[in-house]
């Protein structure tokens, strides 16, 4: 089992402070870190009364005040989130300027009626709600997706014979596979879904296959085409390094990643895991008299 990749230092400092930070807690009444304010926003951030993910309409215009006490604002131990718009959605903003939505607890249950705040250069002020982002989630998520190394058959179990059809597949390594990441109510989930596998024989040659084959029966042995991968190796392996040609098995995953409780998701692209084990061909000599 090997993870997928590793998370950057800036990423994991800003994830753990995030995560840190997002408790959630029992709150009715706007933040204190916003107070209102008609004509216009300021410095620091503003907000429109809007929709879940869609564009802001106008209303009434907050901006950022000095109160709060502490973390999301709020006298009562208050606790609201700022979770970024999706692309091509939400309220129009200037240069420099990133749209989100604050979603508090008494809206968690469903994501209707939200407000639409836009922080400029510098990010929420302090005693401003906490940001979460479901792409950055996402990309912890994926850090801890671990893929199982393909485990490897072929027919015949031992040497394998010039000429002679081997059946190709895989025992394990083949399996969709998901990890997730969470903080405050939303949590993002990333989910390999294996594609198809590429067999490098060690000859020079290249089986692809679109599934993970047909385990070999006996039953099979005079119908090759019952599997669907297969390959039949032309030389023997003598001569080679430890007699063997070296077989690299690469299972291909698609990843895609999907937000619960925020807006978000999409393809991550193909992330591969492989296997390697030496395979001997033997050649089988006819005896002439």
């Amino acid at each position: 089992m090997r993870a997928v990749r590793r998370m950057s230092s800036a990423v994991a400092v800003v994830l753990a402070t995030l995560l840190a930070t997002a408790a959630v807690a029992v709150a009715d009444d706007p933040p204190a870190w916003a107070t209102p304010h008609r004509g216009g926003a300021e410095t620091g951030a503003s907000s429109t009364t809007s929709s879940a993910g869609s564009n802001s309409g106008g209303g009434e215009v907050i901006s950022t005040s000095s109160g709060g006490s502490g973390r999301g604002g709020g006298g009562s131990g208050q606790q609201c989130y700022l979770i970024p718009y999706l692309p091509g959605t939400g309220p129009a903003v200037q240069p420099g300027e990133t749209a989100y939505e604050q979603v508090c607890p008494s809206s968690l249950v469903s994501l209707g009626a939200t407000a639409a705040v836009i922080l400029g250069p510098g990010g929420p002020p302090a005693g401003a709600p906490v940001v979460i982002d479901p792409a950055l989630l996402a990309e912890e998520a994926r850090n801890r997706l671990t893929l199982d190394d393909p485990v490897v058959r072929l027919n015949p179990a031992e040497d394998q014979v010039v000429q002679l059809t081997s059946w190709l597949w895989l025992e394990g390594g083949w399996a969709e596979q998901s990890a997730s990441a969470s903080a405050g109510p939303v949590t993002s989930t990333v989910t390999a879904t294996p594609q198809r596998v590429r067999w490098s024989m060690g000859d020079g040659e290249e089986v692809v296959c679109d599934g993970p084959g047909t385990p070999y029966e006996p039953r099979f042995a005079d119908t090759p085409a019952a599997t669907d991968c297969s390959y039949t190796y032309r030389h023997s392996s003598a001569g080679q390094p430890g007699d063997a040609y070296p077989v690299t098995v690469t299972v291909e995953y698609g990843l895609t990643w999907a937000a619960a409780g925020a807006p978000g998701g999409g393809d991550l692209g193909v992330v591969e895991q492989s296997s390697t084990l030496p395979v001997r061909v033997s050649e089988l000599q006819a005896l002439v008299q």
